[in-house]
């Protein structure tokens, strides 16, 4: 089965395929059907037929049967068209064989609804009521037009008054028709339903497989920011180590100052290990809780503040009425990451604002920092250029890219009013609590 990831359209996927091999299938049945009945028509009942031109137009479908079932062996697409041409031919066929063999007379008509069955179950909806056109065009065709039947032994007033008995060769034409088509429209249905068992398990296989992928995107997300949230503390410990290798060990004071660094720096770490497990216990986006978006950008906001002195963050509720959003902890991670981005390019102020409306919510992040360079704002975020030239750095606003875009949302970079950054993330809002 090919991969389902980008999920195929009918047009590319086997669908035409399988309903043309079950349209083969059922062609063959019917020739095989026709071919008898006008046999047994001729010989048994003695109804003079012209055999010629009605085993013409079977040789013609036989040739047609062989040429869709070579079509359903190549490896080529099956545009629906093909799909419109084969059940016309059957629609054709059955007018010129009724038309004769007694025109509307032949109470064999009703296979008509047969081929409006075929069409609705396996055309769209504008093709199949097309094919009901058609099958209506014949039928009405086929009352004023026809080679005449003759059945003899048997008046026209004693077959138009149907005089009940199994001799009776009107009635029991028309018993085969019933039964035909009956028996016909079930064994086509039980091949739909094959058709749609076979799809509904490859849906479901091609679901498991957006979980599961979507699964391992969300634990590289989270591996992502973390390790992002990693750098600059393990940094700092490796700066200070190093110069206490080098220069041996300061002065109590600067000892004593570098020593809280180190121990923030640990406790930092710990922070950010010990939410990547909350997070991984949190594997799927359905397990976030729906929290008010103030609270929740305060929250974050303020546990930023702790952890990084001399930054102030500014908050700002512009809502008309008050909006929730899924309180994702990527979320949280992606707001802490444009903060740590801000305070890395020199900001000493940001201001988070809280917009939208119930259904949509709007974060507008604000820095007075020097601002993107114009590269990335015309590109967006690219590995690489965002100015920091430690290897696997810079990862920090794709992150966030990466983040609202599984949460259903968009994000914008920009150059805010009166210099430094801005960035306006929509996201969609919660409904549930």
């Amino acid at each position: 089965m090919p991969a389902p990831l980008p999920m195929p359209n009918p047009e590319t996927s086997g669908a035409h395929r399988q309903n043309l091999a079950l349209l083969v299938r059922l062609r063959w049945v019917a020739i095989l059907g026709q071919a008898a009945t006008i046999l047994f028509t001729e010989t048994v009942l003695g109804v003079l037929l012209p055999l010629g031109p009605m085993l013409g137009v079977i040789a013609a479908l036989i040739l047609i049967n062989l040429a869709a079932a070579r079509r359903c062996r190549l490896p080529a697409e099956i545009p629906v068209h093909r799909l419109v041409a084969e059940v016309w031919a059957d629609v054709l066929a059955l007018a010129l064989l009724l038309f004769l063999s007694g025109g509307a007379a032949n109470p064999f008509m009703g296979l008509f609804v047969l081929q409006d069955i075929v069409a609705l179950l396996i055309l769209p909806l504008r093709l199949a009521s097309a094919t009901f056109g058609l099958t209506l065009a014949c039928g009405f065709f086929l009352l004023g037009f026809g080679h005449p039947l003759v059945l003899p032994g048997w008046s026209a007033t004693a077959l138009a008054e149907g005089v009940p008995g199994y001799g009776n060769p009107y009635l029991l034409a028309s018993y085969l028709s019933f039964a035909l088509s009956g028996g016909l429209t079930l064994w086509f249905m039980l091949g739909v339903r094959r058709n749609l068992a076979r799809r509904d398990a490859q849906l479901a296989e091609a679901h498991q497989q957006i979980e599961e992928e979507t699964l391992l995107i969300r634990m590289g997300l989270m591996a992502s920011t973390a390790a992002h949230d990693l750098g600059t503390p393990l940094t700092n410990l490796a700066v200070i180590l190093d110069d206490w290798e080098d220069l041996g060990l300061p002065e109590p004071e600067e000892l004593s100052r570098q020593t809280r660094l180190m121990q923030e720096a640990v406790a930092t770490c710990r922070e950010t290990i010990s939410g990547l497990l909350r997070q991984a216990g949190q594997a799927r986006l359905e397990e976030g809780r729906g929290e008010d978006a103030l609270a929740f950008v305060t929250e974050v906001a303020r546990g930023w503040e702790r952890r990084n002195r001399g930054v102030a963050v500014t908050l700002q509720d512009r809502r008309p009425r008050a909006s929730r959003l899924l309180a994702d902890v990527l979320l949280a991670r992606a707001l802490g990451n444009l903060m740590d981005n801000a305070r890395e390019a020199g900001a000493g102020a940001i201001t988070v604002t809280v917009a939208g409306h119930p259904a949509r919510v709007s974060l507008v992040i604000r820095d007075d920092g020097p601002g993107f360079p114009p590269a990335l704002l015309a590109l967006g975020p690219v590995a690489g250029q965002s100015g920091n030239p430690e290897p696997g750095r810079g990862l920090g606003l794709i992150l966030v890219q990466s983040v609202v875009r599984r949460l259903g949302g968009t994000v914008e970079f920009l150059r805010a009013e009166g210099g430094g950054a801005e960035v306006r993330i929509d996201l969609p809002a919660a409904l549930r609590g």
